[in-house]
């Protein structure tokens, strides 16, 4: 006899799009890294917008209290999809 095996059962997927705690940056952090790209007065003028902008709709930005990080993956997939 013949066991069939249900192909419609998966194993537990980790989330990709769940960001690592190495992927979070202060603002300011980023624009040291990447002085090529962004001054500091843009990341802040960035994160004081994010509600106009869509950081906040990609889910770049974190803020936790006082503390706003940038989740570094998306901010960059938000900048590639805006060609801001």
């Amino acid at each position: 006899m013949q066991h069939k095996t249900n192909s419609n059962i998966s194993s537990p997927v980790h989330e990709v799009d769940e960001p690592c705690y190495s992927d979070l940056i202060k603002p300011e952090d980023l624009a040291r890294e990447r002085p090529d790209l962004f001054s500091d007065a843009k990341m802040k003028w960035l994160v004081r917008q994010r509600h106009q902008n869509g950081l906040s709709d990609a889910a770049a930005i974190v803020k936790c209290g006082r503390t706003v990080l940038v989740v570094r993956s998306k901010f960059y997939e938000w900048l590639l999809a805006n060609k801001a």
